[in-house]
């Protein structure tokens, strides 16, 4: 489910830059981090049969403090490798693993030792092996983490993607029945 096009969504946050009064008094921030996780992927039908997939990812969240250092608002950045760990013998010959990216909106909040990250990803591309090939939709994310030092952060993550469009072998395929991958994980972050 799309919440908004891309044009849309850059018109909001365009405006909302334009109508935020002190954006003058704003300062740069930025979260970095990597994590691997587990997760599943697959739809209801045969289409894209249900599979068990490994990740692992780098993000980078370069965004602006607003009202208070507590809170930022960016442009989350993220490369991520997908690892089929179900043998492709048992999901018709496809392996599904390869690289991917996302690009869209992420706020940042920070209450004490915790961070809490929420993005909603209006690009996300996914390469296949087998079929030759990519998974093309959108996801939602979520990660809190704890400060173990000073900006150094133990994150727990969770992404839900959804994915509606398939290039099989160059011919682009519209999905009649969205591919769903989900995924928990795990890793390290930077903020300041």
């Amino acid at each position: 489910m799309k919440l908004f096009s891309t044009k849309t969504f850059t018109l909001l946050f365009v405006s909302f830059l334009a109508l935020y009064p002190n954006i003058s008094t704003a300062s740069f921030g930025v979260h970095l981090g990597s994590h691997i996780g587990i997760g599943r992927l697959g739809n209801e039908t045969t289409q894209v049969r249900d599979r068990s997939m490994g990740t692992f990812d780098l993000q980078a969240v370069p965004g602006y403090k607003i009202l208070s250092d507590s809170l930022m608002v960016g442009l989350l950045l993220e490369y991520r490798l997908l690892s089929q760990l179900t043998s492709a013998g048992n999901v018709a010959g496809e392996d599904f693993s390869g690289g991917g990216f996302s690009l869209g909106p992420a706020v940042t909040y920070r209450i004490s030792l915790v961070k809490i990250l929420v993005g909603y990803d209006l690009i996300s591309k996914q390469s296949t092996h087998t079929p030759e090939g990519s998974l093309s939709g959108s996801a939602i994310r979520f990660l809190v983490g704890y400060e173990l030092f000073p900006s150094l952060y133990a994150d727990l993550t969770l992404n839900l993607n959804s994915y509606g469009d398939q290039d099989r072998n160059g011919t682009e395929v519209l999905l009649t029945n969205k591919v769903k991958h989900w995924n928990f994980g795990f890793g390290i972050s930077y903020s300041y």
